[in-house]
C-alpha cells in the first residue's frame, strides 16, 4: 500500500572466533552470506491498543523517505498515506521520540557498521510522533464526570436548602411565638394597668391553670375545689384615693347606625377609638373599656397623678376635637349625617376601687361612686360639651385653671344625688367667665384679648356657618360620587363579562327627547330588563378591579358637584336629603342583592345566580338598572322650589304648561339632569357608563319610571301602579318574562318610594330631624303666602294619615 518498509542486512560468517577479549587478535572471520530482513512498520502497530480505543494517529519519519501516517483504531492499523496528516490541531497534544534514543540506551552505536560487510550505505534514522484525532476527542469526551458533578451539586444544594428553609421555619415559628407573645402583653397591658398585669402574669407562672385542674380532679374535699374557680385566689384589687374617672359617649351615635351596615358601624368606632387610645398615650390616661360607642377612662392608677383632673379634661379636649376632624373625613366614605356625630363628655373626682373580676374573660374594673357620677355627669350633658362634677372643678382651681370652668346654667337631677351644681370645661380656653355667674357664651367670648363686638360676632358666626355648610356638601358631593362610582364599576365589569365594548362614539350617545312629549308621556307600565346570562355572574366580585379614566371619573364628581348646586337651601328638598335617599336607596339594593334565602340545595356558582335572578325578578343581574335607580335618587328632587307641584303650577304657569300641569317638579328634574348628562364637557362619562346607544336609552326608561314614581300625589299614576299591582300579584296572573318584568317595575318603583321617605321607618331621631325640617319648610312657605294652610293645624293628622 506504499507504507514505509525498513530493510535490515545482517552478515553470516564462516565461523565464529571470538575469544571474549578486547584486543584484536581474534581470527578472521569471511563473510559467507547476507540475511536480509524487510519490515513493514504497520504490523509493529497491531494489537497495542485495547478495543474501544481509537484514533491515535502515529507519524513516523525516517531520515531518508519522510514522514508516513498511520491511525491505530484498537487492535487494526489504517495506513492513511505518505507524509505528515495529522491534525494540526492537536499539536499541542502530540508525543514525540526517535529510535536514536532507544540504541543509545541499550548500548547500541548507529554509527558504526560492520567493517566485515562493507556494505557503505548511510543509515537510515527513524523518529516517531503520536496524536490524538477527532474520532478520539468524540469518543473520550462524556457528560458523565458533568451529570455525576451536577447531581452532587443538586444534593448539596437541595440539602443546603432544607437546612435553609428548616432554620427559616424554626426562626418564622420563634417569631410567630414572639410576635404572640407581644400580642398578649398588648392586648394585657391594653385591658390592664402595669402592675395589675405584672400580677396577673406572676400568678399565673406560680400556679398554672393545668395544675388547678389536677388538684380539683384528684381532691376529695371542696378546697381545692374553690382553688381551682379562684374562691380561694387572693383578689388582685386595689383602692385609689385620687381618681378622676370620664365617661364619653358618641350623641346621636345610635340614629346614624340604625341605618349603617355593620361594617361600618365599625369602621367609625374603630376609627374614632384608635384616635382616643393614642391621645390617652400621649396624657397617660388609662383606657378602662368601651361599651357600645361609650368610652371610659380614668387617671391617677395605678400610679398616682397629682393633677389627674388637669389631664383628663386635656384629654377629653382633645378627643372632642379629634373627633369633629374624624367624622367630617370619614363623611366622605360612611354617608351623610356621619359629620354631624360628636361627643358627650363628664367627669368626676374621688376614690376609686379598681381591681381584676376574675372569670373566662378577666377583666380590669372601676367600682365606686366616682364611677356612678362620671357616669350621670355623660349622660345629663349636651353634645360637643365637657361636664364636670363640683369635685373636679374644685381640684382645676386648686391648679389655677378657673379659666376652663364656666358654671351650668341650670341645675341637674343626678339619680341617687339628687340636685347637683355642674360645670362646662373648656380646656386652654382663656374665657375668664367667673364659676358663679351665668349668662350667654357670647357674651364672654375673647378674641385675642379684646371683646368682640356683636355685629362682627354675628358676621363672623354667618361665615363660619357658610364655611361649614359648603364643607358638609362638598363632603356629601364626594360621597355620592364613590356610590355612583361604585355602580359603574358593576356596569363595566358586566359588559366586560358579556363580551361588549363601547362602540359608540361620545358623540354619538346623546338622547334628546322628542319636542312633542314630556317625561311624563314616556313612563312605562313594564320596564323590560336584560335576560340572565351565565357569563355575567362574576361581574360583582371583579369589579373593584375594573379601571375607568381619570377623565371619566373627573366629569362623574364634576356631574355630581353640579347637580348638588342646582337643589334650593330648602329645610327638606335639599341636597342632604336626596344623598339620604341615595344612602337609602344603595342599602335597599344591596339588600336585594344579597336575600336571605336559602342557597344551600345549589351546586355551583351558575346555579346560586340564577336563582338569586329569578327571585330579585332580574334586577340583581342588570347592574345598569341598578345604576339608574341610584342615579335617580341623586337627581329626583334637583331645582325643587320647596312647595308642592300645586303651588309651583301657580307660580310659574310657563312651566306648568310645559309639563301639561302634572308632575311638573319630577319632570323638571329628569330635563335639567338629563340636559346635562348630554353635554358634550361629560361625553367620557357617558361612554364609561353606556357601551351603545340601546344601553343609554335603557338607563333613561328606569330613570324617567323611578323618578316620575317618586310624586305620590298623582292620581293618574297612582291608579296605573295600583292597577299594575292587581294584575301582577292576583293569583290568576300569568307567569312569563312580562309578569317578571312587571314585578321588577314595581319593586323598582317602591324602593324609591320608600327611601323617599325613609326617614319615617328609621330611628326616632333621624324621624324628628327630618320631619321637623319637612315641617319647616312647609310652615317657611306658609308665611311666605305660597301654601294656603298652616301646617301645624293639621300636621298631625296629616302624619297619621301618611302612615295609614
Amino acid at each position: 500500500q506504499g507504507d514505509a518498509m525498513s530493510s535490515v542486512y545482517y552478515p553470516v560468517f564462516d565461523s565464529y572466533n571470538d575469544d571474549g577479549d578486547d584486543d584484536d587478535n581474534d581470527t578472521p572471520k569471511t563473510v559467507v552470506a547476507v540475511l536480509v530482513a524487510v519490515i513493514n512498520w504497520a504490523t509493529y502497530f497491531e494489537d497495542i491498543l485495547p478495543y474501544n480505543t481509537n484514533g491515535v494517529v502515529v507519524v513516523l519519519e525516517n531520515s531518508c523517505d519522510g514522514p508516513f501516517t498511520y491511525e491505530i483504531n484498537g487492535p487494526e492499523v489504517l495506513y492513511l498515506g505518505k507524509g505528515d496528516l495529522h491534525d494540526s490541531s492537536y499539536n499541542h497534544l502530540g508525543l514525540s521520540d526517535s529510535f536514536a534514543k532507544l540504541f543509545s540506551a541499550a548500548g547500541i552505536n548507529t554509527d558504526q557498521h560492520q567493517d566485515e560487510l562493507q556494505l557503505n550505505q548511510d543509515q537510515c534514522l527513524y523518529s516517531i510522533r503520536v496524536y490524538p484525532s477527532k474520532n478520539m476527542e468524540e469518543d473520550h469526551i462524556t457528560n458523565t464526570p458533568l451529570i455525576f458533578t451536577f447531581c452532587v451539586g443538586l444534593v448539596f444544594f437541595f440539602t443546603a436548602i432544607i437546612f435553609v428553609l428548616y432554620d427559616r421555619l424554626v426562626e418564622r415559628r420563634q417569631r410567630l411565638v414572639m410576635n404572640r407573645a407581644v400580642q398578649s402583653t398588648a392586648i394585657v397591658s391594653s385591658l390592664f394597668p402595669a402592675a395589675v398585669r405584672d400580677k396577673l402574669i406572676e400568678s399565673a407562672a406560680t400556679d398554672t391553670t393545668n395544675k388547678k385542674l389536677s388538684k380539683f380532679l384528684n381532691a376529695e374535699g371542696n378546697a381545692d375545689a374553690d382553688d381551682f374557680l379562684g374562691i380561694n385566689e387572693k383578689p388582685i384589687a386595689d383602692f385609689f384615693p385620687h381618681c378622676t374617672v370620664l365617661f364619653a359617649d358618641i350623641a346621636g351615635f345610635t340614629a346614624w347606625s340604625s341605618s349603617r351596615e355593620p361594617a361600618q358601624v365599625f369602621i367609625l368606632l374603630q376609627t374614632v377609638y384608635q384616635a382616643f387610645d393614642a391621645i390617652a398615650k400621649k396624657y397617660k390616661v388609662f383606657k378602662v373599656e368601651t361599651i357600645g360607642d361609650s368610652y371610659v377612662a380614668v387617671t391617677g392608677l395605678p400610679d398616682p397623678q397629682a393633677k389627674h383632673a388637669i389631664l383628663m379634661a386635656r384629654f377629653a379636649q382633645d378627643c372632642m376635637e379629634k373627633m369633629a376632624e374624624l367624622v367630617k373625613r370619614l363623611e366622605v366614605s360612611l354617608g351623610p349625617d356621619t359629620g354631624e356625630l360628636t361627643m358627650r363628655f363628664g367627669m368626676h373626682s374621688g376614690p376609686v376601687t379598681a381591681g381584676v373580676l376574675r372569670g373566662d374573660r378577666a377583666r380590669f374594673q372601676l367600682f365606686g361612686d366616682t364611677v356612678n357620677t362620671a357616669a350621670r355627669m355623660e349622660s345629663t350633658g349636651i353634645r360637643n360639651r365637657i361636664q364636670a362634677s363640683q369635685s373636679t372643678v374644685d381640684l382645676l382651681i386648686e391648679f389655677g385653671k378657673n379659666h376652663w370652668v364656666r358654671k351650668r346654667e341650670d341645675v341637674v337631677e343626678i339619680k341617687g344625688k339628687g340636685v347637683m351644681t355642674t360645670y362646662w370645661l373648656t380646656p386652654r380656653s382663656r374665657n375668664t367667665t367667673s364659676i358663679g355667674s351665668s349668662g350667654n357664651d357670647q357674651a364672654n367670648d375673647v378674641n385675642q384679648g379684646r371683646r368682640i363686638a356683636p355685629a362682627s360676632s354675628a358676621s363672623a358666626m354667618a361665615a363660619k356657618s357658610f364655611s361649614s355648610k359648603m364643607e358638609k356638601q362638598e363632603r356629601l358631593i364626594e360621597w355620592n360620587a364613590q356610590v355612583l362610582l361604585s355602580h359603574l364599576r358593576k356596569v363595566i365589569a358586566h359588559r366586560n363579562d358579556l363580551g361588549l365594548k363601547s362602540v359608540d362614539a361620545a358623540e354619538h350617545l346623546v338622547y334628546e327627547a322628542p319636542s312633542n312629549k314630556i317625561v311624563l308621556d314616556e313612563v312605562k307600565e313594564v320596564i323590560q330588563l336584560p335576560k340572565f346570562d351565565a357569563k355575567c355572574m362574576s361581574s360583582v366580585s371583579a369589579a373593584s378591579s375594573v379601571e375607568i379614566s381619570e377623565d371619566a371619573m373627573s366629569q362623574l364628581r364634576n356631574y355630581v358637584s353640579i347637580i348638588a348646586s342646582m337643589y334650593h337651601d330648602n329645610s327638606f328638598h335639599n341636597f342632604e336629603h336626596a344623598s339620604h335617599v341615595c344612602m337609602s336607596v344603595d342599602k335597599f339594593l344591596k339588600r336585594i342583592s344579597s336575600p336571605d334565602i336559602d342557597l344551600a340545595g345549589c351546586k355551583d356558582a351558575q346555579q346560586i345566580a340564577s336563582q338569586l335572578h329569578d327571585y330579585t325578578n332580574g334586577i340583581t343581574s342588570d347592574p345598569l338598572t341598578l345604576l339608574a335607580v341610584v342615579f335617580s335618587a341623586l337627581i329626583h328632587d334637583c331645582n325643587h322650589k320647596g312647595v308642592s307641584n300645586m303651588q309651583l303650577i301657580q307660580e310659574d304657569a310657563l312651566l306648568g304648561k310645559k309639563y301639561h300641569n302634572k308632575s311638573v317638579a319630577e319632570q323638571n328634574s329628569v330635563d335639567l339632569a338629563w340636559e346635562l348628562l348630554m353635554k358634550p364637557d361629560f361625553g367620557e362619562l357617558r361612554r364609561a357608563m353606556f357601551g351603545t346607544k340601546s344601553e343609554m336609552i335603557r338607563f333613561r326608561q328606569v330613570v324617567v319610571n323611578v323618578v316620575l314614581a317618586t310624586d305620590i300625589f298623582d292620581k293618574e299614576l297612582n291608579d296605573l301602579r295600583k292597577n299594575r299591582w292587581n294584575k301582577v300579584f292576583a293569583d290568576s296572573a300569568p307567569s312569563g318574562e312580562d309578569t317578571t318584568n312587571s314585578k321588577a317595575t314595581i319593586v323598582i318603583e317602591h324602593i324609591i318610594q320608600a327611601s323617599d321617605v325613609a326617614h319615617t321607618m328609621q330611628h326616632w331621631h333621624i324621624y324628628r330631624k327630618w320631619n321637623e325640617r319637612l315641617f319647616h319648610e312647609m310652615y317657611t312657605a306658609y308665611r311666605q303666602g305660597r301654601m294656603a294652610k298652616d301646617p301645624s293645624t293639621f300636621w298631625v293628622q296629616g302624619e297619621l294619615g301618611f302612615f295609614d
